[in-house]
């Protein structure tokens, strides 16, 4: 089994939140409940709001830096439309992907369209022409949302592979592209307010073993980067320990295009 290291960009600054959407709002009141239920600890309650201050949410520039540190080829995936707390600029959107480009990682598409053909058209041509970048003819829906015609409209729109599908299975055709399904997100293993480690380390190693026990080829995981903070230092030393875990047992990481490759000369 090899592992797939991806990571949506859903947020950069916390400014981008404020006249778009209550993200900002939510956030504050959820970790101030948590707070008063005696689920987070005051010191951490503390770092999250005077993250806020700082206005810096992403941590692209870090989760680069630990990325090639540790030989990992993380491909990443990058919003120019805005909805579901996803509301960074297009000037942005671009800063980000230059940023990539530069950093030599594979960028593709966070897409927010996924019911009708001419919208999700009108999202990927914004994605090779505003942006100025060379075509990536890869995706990822933004809250892995799809229906039963998702697919379909991906591969007539020649995606080469879409990564939307929760579930641990091996990847499968759709017509031309590749549906590669998502293993692990951290966003469902570890709550904002969770505080045992040991717990989320079990859990973790449990679907990693079940993902085995399937015979899955490649087990493919989503880490967001705003979570590489101290803001979120359960999430952080999740992630880290997480690519210790897979060294550690001598899997090999690969990123889509080098999957694709293997896949395509492999009978379905």
């Amino acid at each position: 089994m090899k592992v797939i290291i991806s990571h949506d960009i859903d947020h950069f600054y916390w400014s981008d939140h404020f006249f778009k959407d209550l993200f900002v709002q939510k956030y504050i009141l959820k970790n101030l409940i948590f707070f008063i239920k005696g689920e987070i600890s005051f010191s951490l309650l503390k770092a999250r709001l005077k993250a806020l201050m700082s206005n810096r949410f992403g941590r692209l520039a870090e989760l680069i830096h630990f990325n090639k540190l540790n030989d990992v080829p993380a491909s990443y995936f990058v919003g120019v439309e805005n909805a579901l707390n996803l509301s960074y600029s297009e000037d942005i959107a671009m800063s980000i992907t230059s940023c990539l480009k530069d950093e030599g990682c594979p960028v593709y598409l966070h897409g927010i369209a996924y019911r009708e053909s001419a919208s999700m058209a009108k999202e990927k041509e914004k994605f090779q022409k505003i942006l100025k970048v060379k075509w990536q003819p890869g995706i990822r829906m933004h809250y892995l949302r799809s229906t039963a015609a998702t697919w379909n409209l991906l591969a007539s729109l020649e995606y080469e592979f879409d990564s939307s599908l929760y579930e641990l299975k091996n990847p499968f055709s759709v017509e031309q592209m590749i549906e590669f399904p998502v293993s692990m997100m951290e966003v469902y293993m570890i709550k904002y307010n969770e505080m045992n480690f040991e717990d989320v380390k079990e859990r973790t190693i449990d679907r990693i073993q079940s993902a085995k026990e399937r015979g899955l080829d490649y087990f493919t995981v989503i880490f967001h980067d705003h979570h590489f903070s101290e803001s979120f230092p359960l999430h952080k030393k999740w992630y880290e320990w997480l690519i210790d875990y897979f060294k550690g047992k001598n899997y090999e990481f690969v990123n889509f295009a080098q999957a694709i490759d293997e896949t395509r000369k492999t009978p379905d």
